[in-house]
């Protein structure tokens, strides 16, 4: 299966939304996954967490690896704060 759009939004295989953290990701085998569109998706993305693993993975054709959106220290305390 190939994981993707046309439609130029960008895709991940496993994507780690709004700040999640301390997610293991291990011994998995991506292929023809991740587009990187207008996002900078990877086949892994992480949005805005910390402290996540990424290990013992492998990638083959892969556009991009692994993309990465971090969150300063501003945006936590809006997310936190329930501004966001």
């Amino acid at each position: 299966m190939i994981i993707g759009s046309q439609l130029g939004h960008g895709s991940a295989a496993i994507y780690l939304d709004d700040g999640e953290c301390g997610v293991l990701i291990s011994g998995n085998v991506f292929c023809r996954a991740g587009k990187t569109g207008s996002a900078g998706f990877g086949a892994i993305f992480i949005h805005g967490g910390k402290e996540n693993v990424i290990e013992d993975n492998i990638f083959v054709d892969c556009e991009v690896a692994i993309g990465i959106q971090s969150w300063g220290a501003r945006f936590w305390t809006d997310y936190l704060d329930g501004h966001l």
